[in-house]
């Protein structure tokens, strides 16, 4: 059989996500896609892909390879993956980039031999950045971390550790002609310009950066690694896909003492703050002797203040590694404009600013209820919470109210019925309140 479904016990035996799982990714509220590590354990060895529900604490196991990270459809039901050849033609090995069904049939195929043809586009600009490699770089050239599958945009983004740049790839089965090709790349081996804090132009703006995360209008979130034993970082950079460039616009400078030489992550949080981990809990040498270093999960504002750490204290012949941190939240967020409404106008509008409870590159659907003496529902609407855990504002108008005033519960739910609410305070004037022509009628 190709999927296994068994109980996930918080063990070293069962538990899919103890076994070196990476590359957590939410589906939906309660689902969560991920990776296991080369440490699982027989009969589990050839399973290497996990969907894992964890409101039940049931994880299914999927026979199809994937390293270091892993996108799910739910809609079409496949998986995108990520695959290093052996010896190629090439003095290096290639990534495959693949879409798989459940089974693991190989449905759309990217070799990065498209990669080769991109940069043989921009010969005099890229290829002697690309060639430039030391140690065992030479050999894994390219070194892909992270995945973005864009389907609804038929695109794909990938990030290449190696050469510290992130690539979009078009994506259309349909379109076998034109399909994979390299649309653009930023970084050391891409063609857009590169302008790093200081408004200079810069030959590359991170290095060996790992998770790649878009935050809409052309920002893009990543870990930036840092030259061997220096400053780690998190970084945002604006891309303009018009004039080829792209911009640091945010740096937030992680202490010595916490360097990553390898992994890494960060993501932005609803409340705009940057939550990232620093995983790598061995320090000074990423391929030789290491030594037991901390491990820590920072959290910090837009305005490079501390909002939240946790470490993680070595012990004497080991340290603590994680890959990745993955925030969400038990309900979506709601955040009211106004504690107090007085409606005294023809419409009266409730305005709420939302967030879905995980973070997910596509668009998701919701409900917003306005209810009155707890069970009341006054009115009902269709929303679409934002992409990249981006705000959501919703603005509801408020139906027929007769004269007085309630203590309305504005309620927000997800498309898995998760809800979160508040109270708003509302008076309505009935002579202004044109509304109300008559008595009202909300039972």
């Amino acid at each position: 059989s190709t999927q296994s479904t068994w109980a996930s016990q918080a063990s070293r035996v069962n538990n899919p996500v103890y076994r070196r799982g990476k590359g957590l990714k939410f589906i939906n509220s309660t689902h969560v896609v991920g990776l296991l590590g080369s440490a699982i354990q027989p009969p589990y060895q050839d399973h290497r892909l996990f969907i894992w529900d964890m409101e039940n604490n049931i994880a299914k196991l999927y026979k199809t390879h994937s390293h270091h990270d892993v996108e799910f459809n739910p809609i079409t039901q496949t998986f995108l993956i990520l695959t290093n050849t052996g010896p190629t033609k090439y003095p290096f090995s290639l990534e495959y980039i693949d879409e798989v069904d459940m089974n693991g049939k190989i449905l759309w195929h990217w070799n990065a031999s498209g990669l080769l043809q991109y940069i043989s586009k921009y010969e005099t600009l890229l290829r002697r950045p690309f060639q430039r490699c030391k140690g065992y770089e030479c050999r894994d050239k390219i070194h892909a971390n992270t995945l973005l599958w864009k389907w609804e945009e038929n695109a794909i983004y990938f990030n290449s550790r190696h050469l510290d740049s992130f690539y979009k790839i078009y994506y259309n089965q349909e379109d076998r002609e034109n399909s994979g090709k390299v649309v653009w790349g930023v970084g050391r081996v891409g063609h857009f310009r590169l302008i790093g804090l200081d408004g200079k132009e810069k030959p590359w703006v991170v290095y060996h950066a790992h998770q790649l995360s878009y935050l809409g209008a052309g920002k893009w979130l990543l870990f930036d690694n840092g030259h061997m034993n220096t400053i780690s970082s998190s970084v945002v950079i604006q891309v303009d896909e018009v004039s080829e460039t792209a911009t640091v616009i945010y740096r937030y400078e992680y202490p010595h003492s916490l360097y990553q030489p390898a992994m890494g992550g960060v993501m932005l949080t609803p409340q705009g703050t940057y939550v990232a981990s620093l995983g790598y809990g061995c320090f000074l040498n990423e391929f030789n002797t290491v030594k037991p270093g901390n491990a820590s999960i920072i959290e910090v504002t837009q305005d490079k203040q501390l909002r939240w750490a946790m470490h993680f204290k070595p012990g004497e012949k080991h340290g603590w590694m994680y890959y990745r941190v993955e925030r969400f939240y038990a309900n979506p967020i709601i955040q009211m404009n106004e504690d107090e409404l007085i409606c005294n106008f023809t419409t009266c509008y409730i305005r709420a600013n939302v967030w879905n409870s995980y973070y997910t590159i596509h668009e998701t659907h919701g409900h917003i209820y306005l209810i009155i003496e707890d069970t009341k529902v006054l009115k009902k609407v269709d929303i679409i919470f934002q992409p990249y855990w981006q705000l959501t504002q919703v603005e509801v108008s408020l139906p027929c109210l007769n004269p007085g005033k309630y203590i309305i519960k504005v309620a927000i739910e997800n498309s898995d019925g998760y809800a979160s609410w508040t109270n708003l305070k509302v008076t309505t004037q009935h002579k202004l309140f044109k509304l109300c022509k008559r008595t009202c009628d909300y039972t």
